[in-house]
């Protein structure tokens, strides 16, 4: 997490551009994990925002959110 940016407010506020940044930063993770559902017949997949609770601890996080996202609409972002 880079300091000045609250991540919890701007998922709640910008939601599709916080999807629309990771699926920029994080387009091959994201494709390999929807071929995987699009392979074991899964109808979405559900993503989930993790935060470290403290900037120097790596071993405890905080959820930020989830987000449902349908495999056609995945499919259609990663031409599959």
């Amino acid at each position: 997490m880079r300091a000045g940016v609250d991540w919890r407010q701007k998922l709640e506020n910008q939601r599709g551009a916080v999807l629309a940044t990771e699926l920029k930063n994080n387009a091959n993770k994201l494709a390999k994990w929807t071929a995987a559902a699009l392979i074991s017949g899964a109808d979405m997949i559900k993503l989930g925002y993790v935060s470290r609770a403290s900037l120097r601890d790596n071993l405890h996080h905080t959820v930020l959110g989830t987000q449902v996202i349908t495999l056609p609409l995945l499919c259609a972002l990663f031409s599959l």
